[in-house]
């Protein structure tokens, strides 16, 4: 649905999104219990896989290079982690009182 929208190639975003999703399940047991500081670094990493997945495949299509915008997302995913890590734990710790009562 996603290349639909966004008219790229078909797949484009399925593979770096199946690729995130290995690389997520993973090493998601090890990054449970590290710091929501290196968790967003870690994001980062994750994130800058994906662009350069996509990268690649628009190069092998000759397509232009994107400009220097189309790395903000990453630092942008990055920056809201914490944030998100720490509101999905809340959520999470209601639910399991809400299912204790």
């Amino acid at each position: 649905l996603l290349d639909l929208l966004t008219a790229s190639l078909m797949g484009l975003h399925a593979l770096s999104l199946v690729v995130l999703v290995y690389l997520v399940r993973r090493f998601r047991a090890r990054m449970r219990f590290v710091p929501p500081w290196q968790q967003a670094l870690a994001v980062l990493a994750l994130l800058v896989n994906v662009r350069i997945i996509q990268l690649w495949a628009l190069v092998l299509l000759g397509e232009p290079m994107p400009s220097w915008r189309y790395w903000l997302a990453p630092l942008v995913g990055m920056a809201i982690w914490p944030w998100l890590f720490l509101a999905m734990d809340q959520a999470r710790l209601a639910s399991r009182q809400a299912e204790r009562q």
